[in-house]
């Protein structure tokens, strides 16, 4: 499930260790989605994945979801195993990296699109 939206609370790092002995990392992330009624959705994000999250990234999750039940109630989890993060802060002037930048008739650019090393 792909899920989009723009970072509102980021929360501490918990870090621990696996019954294995693998040490681990997870990170909270709480996210406003890009929709006609946003919705807020918590989503835990895991190991190398915990530093690519900041306040007011726009971002793209791919995420699981799993649901336990315990003494009669169901709790259920949204864990991302695909983070894209596109920052949150846009520069004046700056093309939106969404779009295509027009090609204006006539004009030659002079940038060749040969790599330096080729």
């Amino acid at each position: 499930m792909e899920i989009k939206g723009k970072v509102i609370e980021v929360h501490p790092i918990v870090e621990g260790t696996s019954k294995r002995g693998t040490s681990w990392r997870k990170r909270g992330i709480v996210i406003e989605t890009d929709e006609r009624y946003p919705k807020k959705i918590y989503i835990e994000v895991w190991n190398n994945d915990v530093d690519k999250v900041m306040l007011d990234d726009k971002v793209t999750f791919d995420v699981d979801a799993e649901s336990r039940e315990f003494n009669g109630k169901w709790y259920t989890t949204l864990t991302a195993y695909k983070v894209e993060v596109s920052s949150g802060i846009m520069m004046p002037g700056a093309p939106n990296p969404g779009t295509a930048e027009p090609e204006l008739p006539g004009v030659d650019s002079g940038v060749s699109d040969k790599l330096p090393f080729e």
